[in-house]
C-alpha cells in the first residue's frame, strides 16, 4: 500500500490510521511481540501470572511502584482521563499531550470506534441524549446517550433527544479529523444543530482530539478492516490464574418450571460446543441493559458440565428484582445475551468426599440441580443425599426430573420437606429443615461433607443444626443468594455520618465512607473501579487485598480460609470502623 499510493494523501485515503498502526507495530516488533513494560505492569500472560497471584503486594512494591517513579516522559492523549491521570500521579514524568492519531474513514467505522476512545471521567456530570441524521454519501441515523459516565450507541432515532445535529457525512468525518473548520460547515449548513450549543461541546470532550490538523482529504467511505465490535472483555480469574471468557451465547429456549419459575437455555449461535468449561455448582455474570441501566447479575448453573451444546440458569421472577422481571417479561428467544464465563467455589465433582449432602432451599436448588446432574452423568459412585426445601407442592422446582433422577441413580436419595403446603395434596415431609430431618434422611450425617444453598436465614439454621449434629464446620459449604437485593437506578438514602477514610492503593485515591456503606460503595462513589456481579459476598468478583485497618462482612462466602489468611476481603461487604488500605 505505501509503495502504490501516489504521495501520504493517497495513502491517507486507502488506510486508516489504526490499521497503519497496527502494520507498522508488527513490522518493528514482530506480530505476537510483547511489551515488557506492559506486561509488568498488567502480568495478563500465562509466564508472569503466577507470580502475581501469588503475592500481589509484592508485585506492587517491586514491580510497578519502580516504574512509577522512575523519571522519564509519558506520553498521553491530549484532554483524554490517561492526561488527568499521569499529571496527579507520576510526579517524576514529563507529561508531554499528543494527539490520538485516529481518525474514522466512515460513518460506520466512527460509530464503531466511539467506545475504544470515549473518556468516563472527562464526561462526568453530563447525562444527554444526542440525535444524529447523516445525509450524503453515508446517510445513517444515530442515538448517542452518555449518562453516569456511561456510553450508548444505538441505530436509529430513539427517544426525545437533548440535541439534533444534522450533518453531511463527509463534513462531520472532515471536521472530526480537523480537516473542515466547524464554522464554515454551520454557515454552509452541512452541519445543523438544534439544542444546547453547551451539550456539544460537552460532547466533544468525551471523545479527544485527533491531533494536529489535516490538509484536505476527500474521504471515501469503505468498510474498515478493524473489529466491528471491541473484542472480548477478558480477565485472570483469582481461582484458577486462567484467563476468563467473555462473549455472547443466543437464547435458545426458555421453559416454564413452576409458576414463578423459568430456566434459561443459551447455545452457541454456531451450534458448536459452549466456548469455555466449568464446574458443577458454579455461577456465571450476565452483562446487560435492563430499562437501560448497565448492569452485571450472577446466576448459578442448573446445567452439568457434561452438557456441552448448552448451559442453563434457572431463575425465579422476583417482583421487585430488576434482572428477574426483565428475564422473565423482556427477553425474547433469539436474543443474544453477553455472558462472562463461570467462576465460583462452591462446586462439587466427586472429589472432595466419599458421600455428599447436597441441601437446597426453594431457588437455591440450582447449584444443587448442577451437581446431581453431573454426579450422575459421570456414574459417581459415592452416596448422594438431597435435601430439598420448598413452601408449597406447586413450588416444587424440577420435580419431575428428581424423579428421573432417582430411576437413574441407585446412590441418590432425595428428601423434601414442604414449609407451607396448605391445601395441596402432600404426602411427604412437612416443616423446616431441622436436626431432626437431618438425622432421619442421612445415616452417620457427622460423616458427611454437606453443602447447603438457599436465603440466608435458612442456611443459617441449616448450618446450625449441621454442626450441632457433628458434622466439621469445615465441612460445610455455603452459597448465599438474595442477601442483597439491589435496584441500580434507586439512589439510596446514605448516612451522613462517617466511619473511615478509605485509600485505594493502585488508585492513589481516598474516599470518605458513610457509615453502613461498603468499600463497594465508596469505591463507585470515587469512580475506582472493582469488579463486581452480585454484591451479596457470593460470586467473589470484589476480591481484594486489605493492606492495613480492618473491616468487618456480613457474608463471606467466596474467600476461601486461604484468602482470609492473605488478608482478602469481599468489598460488596466490607463496612469500616475506622481508616482502611486496599488494593484497588
Amino acid at each position: 500500500q505505501v509503495a502504490d499510493a501516489r504521495d501520504a494523501i493517497d495513502y491517507r485515503r486507502r488506510i486508516s490510521e489504526p490499521e497503519t498502526a497496527a502494520m507498522w507495530q508488527s513490522l518493528s516488533h514482530g506480530a505476537n511481540y510483547k511489551s515488557a513494560y506492559c506486561m509488568a505492569v498488567c502480568p495478563a500472560g500465562e509466564d508472569v501470572i503466577g507470580p502475581y497471584l501469588r503475592d500481589r503486594q509484592r508485585h506492587l512494591t517491586e514491580v510497578v511502584r519502580p516504574l512509577q517513579e522512575r523519571a522519564e516522559p509519558v506520553y498521553v492523549v491530549a484532554g483524554s482521563d490517561a492526561e488527568a491521570v499521569a499529571r496527579r500521579k507520576f510526579k517524576n514524568k514529563t507529561v508531554k499531550p499528543v494527539g490520538s492519531g485516529l481518525k474514522s474513514r466512515s460513518i460506520a467505522g466512527l460509530l464503531n470506534f466511539m467506545p475504544f476512545v470515549f473518556q468516563p471521567n472527562q464526561s462526568r456530570g453530563l447525562n444527554a441524549t444526542f440525535h444524529f441524521s447523516f445525509t450524503g454519501a453515508e446517510k445513517r441515523e444515530a442515538t448517542i446517550t452518555i449518562k453516569n459516565r456511561t456510553l450508548d450507541i444505538k441505530d436509529g432515532l430513539a427517544g426525545k433527544p437533548d440535541v439534533h445535529i444534522t450533518a453531511d457525512a463527509k463534513t462531520w468525518l472532515g471536521f472530526l479529523a480537523k480537516e473542515k473548520g466547524l464554522p464554515w460547515a454551520l454557515i454552509t449548513r452541512k452541519i445543523r444543530l438544534k439544542g444546547n450549543p453547551k451539550l456539544l461541546l460537552a460532547f466533544g470532550k468525551c471523545f479527544p482530539s485527533p491531533g494536529h490538523r489535516y490538509p484536505r482529504v476527500e474521504i471515501i467511505p469503505q468498510p474498515s478492516k478493524m473489529r466491528r465490535e471491541p473484542p472480548h472483555y477478558q480477565k485472570n480469574d483469582p481461582a484458577t490464574g486462567k484467563i476468563r471468557w467473555r462473549g455472547k451465547l443466543t437464547l435458545a429456549e426458555v421453559e416454564k418450571v413452576t409458576h414463578n419459575v423459568k430456566t434459561f437455555r443459551f447455545r452457541p449461535r454456531d451450534g458448536i460446543q459452549i466456548p469455555f468449561k466449568y464446574l458443577p455448582g458454579q455461577f456465571l455474570t450476565l452483562h446487560i441493559e435492563p430499562r437501560g441501566v448497565p448492569t452485571k447479575r450472577s446466576y448459578t448453573i442448573a446445567s452439568t458440565p457434561t452438557w456441552r451444546d448448552r448451559i442453563e440458569i434457572t431463575v425465579k421472577r422476583e417482583d421487585h428484582g430488576l434482572v428477574s422481571r426483565w428475564l422473565h417479561d423482556e427477553v425474547k428467544v433469539g436474543d443474544e445475551i453477553e455472558i462472562e464465563a463461570p467462576n465460583g467455589t462452591f462446586f462439587f465433582t466427586g472429589k472432595q468426599a466419599e458421600s455428599v449432602v447436597l441441601i437446597g432451599g426453594g431457588v437455591g436448588i440450582t447449584p444443587i440441580m448442577s451437581a446431581a446432574r453431573y454426579l450422575t452423568d459421570t456414574n459417581w459412585s459415592g452416596k448422594i443425599y438431597l435435601i430439598l426445601s420448598f413452601q408449597a407442592p406447586h413450588d416444587f422446582i424440577f420435580r419431575e426430573e428428581l424423579a428421573e433422577l432417582q430411576a437413574r441413580n441407585a446412590n441418590l436419595g432425595v428428601t423434601v420437606t414442604m414449609s407451607r403446603p396448605g391445601d395441596e395434596p402432600w404426602s411427604g415431609a412437612v416443616g423446616r429443615i431441622d436436626a431432626g430431618l437431618l438425622t432421619a434422611a442421612v445415616p452417620d450425617i457427622s460423616k458427611r461433607r454437606a453443602h447447603v444453598c438457599g436465603p440466608l436465614p435458612m442456611m443459617d439454621a441449616v448450618k446450625g443444626a449441621l454442626v450441632g449434629l457433628g458434622v466439621p464446620a469445615a465441612q460445610i459449604k455455603t452459597e448465599a443468594f438474595g442477601t442483597v437485593k439491589r435496584d441500580p437506578t434507586a439512589k439510596g438514602t446514605a448516612s451522613t455520618e462517617i466511619a473511615g477514610n478509605v485509600s485505594f492503593q493502585v488508585s492513589d485515591t481516598i474516599a470518605p465512607v458513610p457509615v453502613g456503606a461498603t468499600i463497594l460503595d465508596a469505591a463507585d462513589e470515587a469512580g475506582v473501579f472493582i469488579d463486581n456481579a452480585c454484591r451479596s459476598g457470593t460470586c467473589g468478583s470484589c476480591r481484594v487485598k486489605l493492606v492495613s485497618g480492618n473491616v468487618r462482612m456480613a457474608v463471606e462466602d467466596a474467600l476461601t480460609e486461604e484468602d482470609k489468611a492473605r488478608n482478602y476481603i469481599l468489598a460488596c461487604q466490607a463496612e469500616i470502623g475506622s481508616d482502611v488500605t486496599v488494593e484497588a
